[in-house]
C-alpha cells in the first residue's frame, strides 16, 4: 500500500511538473511572439526614420539659391536709374538695395537650421528606438535566465 501511494504522489508530482514547463512553454511562446512583433514595429519606425532623413538631405541638396538678378543687370538697372534722373536715387532704395542679399542669407540660414533641426530629431528617434530595442531584448534575455 505504501509503494502505491509513493507511485500516485510521484505520478502527480511528476503532472505538476509538466504542468509547469508546459505553462513554462507558452510564455516563451508569447514572449517570441511579442518579441518579433516589437522588432517588427522598430523596424519599421527605423526604416521610416531613414526615408524622413532621405527626404530631408534631398530637400537640402536641392535647395539652390537663385538670384534674379545677375550682377551684371543689377549693375544696369542702377546705371540707367542714376542717368535717367538724380531725384530717384533716394536712401530707401540703396538701403533696399543694400538689405537684399541679407534678407537672402537670412533665408538660407533659416532654412539650413531646419534641415538640422530635421535631422537632429530623426536620429534622436532612432536612438530612442534603438534604446526600446536594447531594453525589450534585456528584458527577453531576463526572462529566458527565469524560465
Amino acid at each position: 500500500m505504501n509503494e502505491i501511494n509513493k507511485c500516485t504522489e510521484m505520478e502527480n508530482k511528476c503532472f505538476l511538473i509538466k504542468k509547469d514547463m508546459d505553462e513554462a512553454y507558452m510564455n516563451k511562446v508569447e514572449l517570441e511572439t511579442c518579441l518579433e512583433r516589437l522588432i517588427h514595429k522598430i523596424n519599421f519606425y527605423r526604416q521610416l526614420c531613414e526615408e524622413e532623413i532621405h527626404e530631408l538631405q534631398s530637400q537640402i541638396s536641392d535647395k539652390s539659391v537663385s538670384c534674379p538678378w545677375t550682377t551684371t543687370a543689377l549693375w544696369t538697372s542702377m546705371a540707367s536709374s542714376l542717368r535717367s534722373s538724380p531725384s530717384t536715387r533716394t536712401p530707401t532704395n540703396c538701403s533696399r538695395l543694400r538689405l537684399r542679399p541679407l534678407s537672402d542669407q537670412a533665408v538660407i540660414i533659416d532654412a539650413e537650421q531646419h534641415g538640422q533641426l530635421a535631422i537632429k530629431d530623426a536620429w534622436s528617434k532612432v536612438a530612442e528606438l534603438e534604446a526600446a530595442l536594447r531594453n525589450a531584448n534585456q528584458h527577453m534575455n531576463l526572462q529566458l535566465r527565469e524560465y
